[in-house]
């Protein structure tokens, strides 16, 4: 059956659809015999007639609207496919852009619980890179990296901790937030229950921060910068032996690297594996040179050096390829 729709308004294929089945209908009413009457009964009867008797001979053809020709019809049908591609598209587009997809509440949650967890497993290493890339824009933006990097060692070196998920619970009122319960467990066996936030954002879960998480780092900043002064004092005010400078080495890094450090004559030398953050002092000769490098063996992670010189800052280098080095 072939059906010829009126162009002049807006169709869609389901009204198309519908359309036929109606007609349908009507034909099994009528029985296979007759021919519907589409005009009103203003068909004359013979003109009845003699389309019932070429019913019995041919195919029949339900004519909705016979001012479209064939190159019409074809066009509006080609017109209809793009309009039903571009719904389609668009359904695509809103299940991309919300976290649930369509899946069940358990498994978003599920989502949200591994994101959570490998965070929280790359805090306890150090990984601070992954960490920084995992924020959600709104809490990055507050920090830069270099800043988390810093906050961060601050905070692990005076209370590293465990993290365990207690619980997840989506918002009802905004399905791309998740409230999430962590347990911190500290060395001394202390703990610490903290409420904070994963967001679906650029197709993955991130971590936001909540008030409490503001406050600690605040907290951090002031303590680093009262550490860094009170540093600085305490090199300047030990004056070192006569003819040499006082040195001191600060290695960050959020993987493993191996150290080393030499003065120009081998008085001091310095070679072990560290994770994290370090600091190294010794006196060496006034009119030595120091070499000091920072390698990761894959070549990988951030790694920083900083290198002080009777309390001044001498040199450093940074690098997120897991070599960083001072020579002068």
């Amino acid at each position: 059956m072939v059906a010829i729709v009126n162009r002049l308004g807006m169709v869609e294929k389901g009204k198309i659809f519908v359309g036929v089945i109606a007609l349908l209908a009507a034909i099994g009413a009528t029985g296979c015999g007759d021919i519907i009457d589409l005009d009103g009964g203003n068909t004359p009867q013979k003109k009845k007639q003699v389309a019932g008797k070429e019913n019995d001979s041919k195919p029949k053809t339900v004519v909705v609207n016979e001012g479209m020709n064939k190159k019409e019809e074809k066009k509006l049908n080609k017109r209809l496919d793009e309009l039903e591609k571009e719904v389609e598209d668009q359904n695509k587009q809103s299940s991309e852009s919300t976290p649930s997809g369509g899946q069940p509440e358990q498994q978003v949650e599920d989502q949200v619980r591994t994101a959570a967890e490998t965070y929280y497993q790359a805090a306890e290493a150090r990984d601070w890179g992954y960490t920084y890339d995992h924020l959600d824009s709104e809490t990055q933006s507050a920090f830069t990296e270099d800043e988390w990097f810093a906050k961060n060692d601050w905070l692990a070196d005076n209370g590293s901790a465990t993290y365990t998920i207690q619980s997840i619970e989506m918002d009802d009122s905004d399905e791309s937030l998740a409230n999430v319960a962590v347990l911190l467990t500290f060395g001394d066996g202390s703990t610490n229950l903290r409420n904070t936030f994963f967001v679906y954002e650029d197709g993955l879960w991130k971590h936001r921060f909540g008030s409490e998480e503001y406050e600690l780092f605040a907290t951090a900043a002031t303590a680093t910068s009262s550490a860094s002064a009170g540093g600085a004092s305490a090199s300047s005010s030990a004056s070192p032996a006569a003819g040499t400078k006082h040195i001191k080495v600060v290695i960050r890094s959020n993987v493993p690297v191996d150290v080393y450090i030499s003065d120009d004559k081998f008085d001091w030398l310095q070679q072990e594996e560290i994770t994290g953050t370090k600091t190294y002092e010794h006196d060496i000769a006034k009119g030595s040179g120091l070499t000091v490098s920072a390698t990761n063996p894959n070549l990988r992670g951030r790694v920083s050096i900083e290198v002080y010189e009777n309390g001044s800052l001498k040199s450093q280098d940074t690098d997120s390829t897991g070599l960083a080095q001072v020579i002068y």
